[in-house]
């Protein structure tokens, strides 16, 4: 191989690590119109994302600080992504655990149609959940005691709450303070209901990938020690 092939070969190496960085999502749950938190199932086994709403119990123990989640109003076209960033790094039991007794929390990355924002806040799932006992190798139809809400605000509780705890969602799906058959939308402060063919997809990262770039200087670095020894030769 002479130094001019070579150089195409790092070329195709950092254009293909151009989407790397998104890798390592794994689907843990998907809600709907009707099942959201108190009326999600949950048990074992892999997600299909074009299934029933469900959430695993697969990832009870798996550490994560990061997770996605997919917004679809018509249940096909992405409405809006979160990208969850937790100040820790927790297994998924725990972090229920955390999110109903003292709040996670969280950095969302939210893109709208191309328009990014960020909301730095507390996730509390739902403080009135009983999740702290919930026992993640057994199966049924309830996830929830009482509410829940996948979505990002400077505060968000699926439950009434009230001072530090009080409900101000700005993106996400949840059933704040009523039931599944009641769930509401928020888009940018929005909130609407009623919405039939809602699909919700969230996902737990759980492998961190090195960023393109750091992929980059890796790949040119290695094109410098092939330029010096082709030039000794």
């Amino acid at each position: 191989m002479n130094i001019k092939m070579l150089k195409s070969a790092v070329a195709g190496l950092v254009l293909s690590v151009s989407g790397f960085a998104n890798a390592g999502l794994i689907p843990f749950a998907i809600t709907d119109i009707g099942h959201v938190a108190e009326r999600l199932n949950y048990g074992a086994g892999a997600i299909d994302v074009n299934g029933p709403a469900r959430i695993t119990t697969d990832y009870a123990n798996t550490l994560s600080d990061n997770w996605f989640q997919e917004v679809y109003m018509d249940g096909q076209s992405l409405s809006y992504s979160i990208e969850w960033k937790f100040s820790n790094n927790l297994s998924m039991k725990d972090r229920f655990t955390e999110a109903v007794t003292v709040g996670s929390s969280v950095q969302w990355l939210i893109n709208s149609n191309g328009t990014e924002s960020i909301i730095n806040g507390t996730w509390w799932w739902s403080d009135s959940s009983k999740q702290n006992n919930f026992d993640w190798t057994t199966s049924g139809s309830s996830f929830s005691d009482d509410d829940g809400i996948w979505g990002a605000g400077l505060i968000v509780n699926g439950d009434s709450g009230s001072g530090i705890r009080s409900n101000n969602t700005t993106w996400g799906v949840g059933n704040y303070n009523s039931g599944d058959t009641s769930q509401r939308v928020w888009t940018n402060n929005v909130t609407t209901s009623g919405v039939t063919d809602l699909k919700n997809i969230m996902y737990i990262k759980t492998t961190e990938v090195p960023e393109p770039t750091t992929l980059a200087i890796f790949a040119l670095g290695i094109l410098g020690l092939a330029s010096r020894r082709f030039k000794k030769q």
